[in-house]
């Protein structure tokens, strides 16, 4: 899927940023992406590095990857990569498409991996003000110089809130990291991705279960943009005067419970049959 996005809207990007690591799916999704010459990864948790390196040398036939591709896989906090490693300067509008989905501040708080978590964000920024102007916005700062005039840059959100535990407000993250993203690149389209818990089971016995699970639906929504400097000059002011979302004592986001979808037997048995040919 990770891949399919990507070859869906960069087709022929040869140089790819994630500014999370996403345990590895982007290094997966480098065997169906044909055109792709070099591949940057940035995390925060050491291990990933290793895990990505692995999958890379020994799971990726060589025969599925362009010959010249370079990979590379960076521990650092996205935030800090232009503070240490002068990052922006060396990709200096280098990159084809960057896709990532990133951390929802507190909602996503990621243990120890072998003893070591690396360096969080909410660690770094413990309030959401701080955070969201400290890690996120920084993050897509840094991105923008990295990005070739004309690149596309896929944020992949789904609709997240906050509530501060202290005061009581509620903040709309999702809101709020794509209005900083849409300061910098100019948005194209957004699509949904519709997910179906259990969607990934084959085996016959599983397939009354997939069938149930199919009417419990949840989406993430993918943001394509652009990098286009008209844009980016024309939202200076906005860039200067951001605000957050909402500091509303109420919840903001009132979801309706999906929709069930409505399928004949025949057609969940074909497309069950037809995904198992393909497994074989």
């Amino acid at each position: 899927v990770y891949a399919a996005i990507i070859n869906h809207y960069a087709p022929f990007a040869e140089r790819s940023l994630h500014l999370v690591g996403s345990w590895n799916t982007p290094t997966l999704a480098a065997s169906a992406l044909l055109k792709l010459k070099h591949q940057v990864i940035i995390d925060v948790i050491p291990r990933q590095k290793e895990v990505g390196q692995f999958i890379y040398n020994n799971f990726i036939p060589g025969s599925l990857t362009n010959p010249k591709h370079k990979y590379d896989f960076i521990i650092c906090p996205s935030e800090q990569l232009d503070a240490r490693l002068g990052f922006s300067e060396k990709y200096n509008n280098y990159f084809d498409v960057q896709m990532f989905s990133p951390v929802y501040f507190t909602t996503e708080e990621y243990n120890t991996v072998d003893g070591d978590a690396g360096e969080q964000s909410i660690d770094s920024f413990p309030t959401y003000e701080s955070w969201i102007e400290g890690y996120f916005h920084q993050t897509i700062k840094t991105a923008y110089r990295a990005m070739k005039p004309g690149s596309k840059f896929i944020i992949v959100i789904s609709d997240f809130e906050y509530q501060d535990k202290t005061t009581k407000k509620w903040y709309y993250i999702s809101k709020d990291m794509l209005t900083i993203t849409a300061n910098y690149f100019k948005h194209i389209e957004t699509a949904d991705l519709i997910l179906t818990k259990g969607s990934g089971f084959t085996n016959k016995s599983q397939k009354d279960k997939r069938r149930e699970s199919r009417k419990n639906l949840f989406s993430e929504h993918i943001h394509v943009l652009t990098k286009d400097e008209e844009h980016f000059e024309a939202m200076q002011e906005a860039r200067d005067n951001f605000v957050i979302s909402s500091n509303s004592m109420t919840p903001i986001l009132t979801p309706d419970e999906p929709e069930d979808i409505e399928e004949t037997d025949d057609e969940i048995e074909e497309q069950l049959n037809s995904t198992e040919e393909n497994d074989d």
